[in-house]
């Protein structure tokens, strides 16, 4: 294996075989977690992309690219990248053994193809509504909106949800150092701000919505999407 799924495997795809080598147990939850939030995550991708939020620099395996714009490549990313996020959750602070899937499972899966539909139409035949200035600062603002909601509903996920932060911010930004310095992403858009490591420059963005919050971000809509309500 080579070009961008190599480093992706080794990072995302080898921690989370060793969680479900631990407890097979929570593999359908995560697999459909991470199914639906990829669904919502292709219509964030899709506008980034559009506005050069990020770009590649790095040879895909999969010869397919969605309308020009995304990877299936990059699909296959967020797909792991959200699955050892769940998995970690469930099995070192949910601990949740039960096989139910929250109601709202299917409607948000339906609400992501529609919101997918309308974005790729307007590429189609409207392409300049989808220009968006600053737009990771404000994609990221637009996917916090539902993370909000889901504390104010269950204020009690919030103490749950930080405790993924300490682990997956150190671990992300080994992953940022290695994808910056072998050129696996560039970030060729507008931002609100910057941040160097060394010689090595990315997003102030980057930083806090990546790095910091994503993790406790995902489990959030993770709970939303698939969790039992409680």
């Amino acid at each position: 294996m080579q070009g961008f799924l190599r480093p992706l495997s080794f990072f995302f795809g080898v921690p989370a075989l060793f969680l479900l080598s631990r407890d097979i147990g929570y593999f359908r939850k995560a697999a459909i977690g991470a199914g639906i939030l990829g669904i919502l995550l292709f219509s964030f991708d899709f506008v980034a992309e559009f506005n050069n939020a990020w770009g590649w620099g790095i040879d895909f395996i999969i010869p397919y690219i969605f309308w020009d714009t995304v990877s299936a490549d990059i699909m296959v990313w967020y797909f792991l990248w959200v699955f050892l996020i769940i998995l970690f959750y469930e099995h070192f602070l949910e601990h949740d053994r039960s096989r139910r899937i929250s109601r709202h499972a299917v409607p948000v899966a339906i609400a992501g193809v529609g919101i997918a539909a309308v974005i790729v139409a307007t590429y189609l035949y409207a392409p300049h509504l989808l220009v968006v200035p600053y737009a990771y600062a404000v994609l990221s603002f637009l996917i916090s909106l539902v993370c909000v909601v889901e504390l104010y509903r269950r204020p009690h996920l919030g103490r749950k949800v930080v405790k993924l932060i300490p682990f997956f911010a150190l671990f992300f930004m080994a992953y940022e150092i290695i994808a910056l310095y072998t050129g696996l992403w560039t970030f060729p858009g507008t931002y609100v701000g910057s941040v160097a490591v060394g010689n090595l420059m990315f997003p102030l963005e980057e930083l806090v919505v990546w790095i910091l919050m994503s993790s406790a971000m995902a489990a959030l809509y993770y709970e939303f999407t698939i969790g039992d309500e409680r």
